[in-house]
């Protein structure tokens, strides 16, 4: 088993590593994912920061070879709260296709926003979209919120929120 990873900021790196180590298996970043690593993976857990609705590198890793057959589970990593469960839940149709939301668990992980390790276009969209927000005269609570976080760098993730996903493999090898 591998964890394979995509980070731009950092906080998909640290959500792999959390999760490498509680599965004792190695977490590796896809840029540097070798092909002696791939095939010698029986299962693979891929995770990815999010960025205008998808998951940054999936598209790559599942056009790997079996990656049909290996991929297990995906972890998603963003700024959006888990209490906005409108928007996370529309993550695997917008990531997925119909076969591979019924083959691969998916898990969403709260992150943060980390401006200072972001590159100009993302740091960009994200401006434009907060003031395209901040334009709204009358603002739903979700815009609300993401007003408040797109404002400035904060971390919000956290170990313990890999359980659910750690427990899921550990089911599986108990099969």
């Amino acid at each position: 088993m591998i964890v394979v990873y995509h980070s731009n900021t950092g906080f998909s790196r640290k959500y792999a590593q959390w999760i490498g180590n509680a599965l004792r298996c190695d977490a590796v970043e896809d840029k540097k994912l070798t092909t002696d690593q791939w095939n010698h993976a029986d299962k693979v857990i891929y995770g990815g920061g999010m960025m205008a609705g998808k998951i940054q590198g999936f598209s790559k890793i599942r056009q790997r070879p079996e990656a049909a057959r290996k991929l297990i589970a995906v972890f998603a990593v963003g700024a959006t709260p888990k209490e906005a469960s409108a928007l996370i839940e529309k993550i695997p149709q917008d990531n997925f296709t119909s076969e591979e939301q019924d083959s691969i668990a998916f898990f969403y992980l709260e992150g943060g926003l980390n401006y200072e390790k972001m590159g100009f276009l993302p740091r960009k969209m994200l401006k434009m979209m907060s003031r395209s927000l901040e334009k709204k005269h009358q603002r739903t609570a979700e815009e609300e919120e993401m007003l408040r976080i797109f404002e400035s760098s904060h971390d919000r993730s956290n170990e313990g929120a890999i359980f659910p996903l750690v427990e899921y493999v550990k089911s599986l090898e108990r099969k």
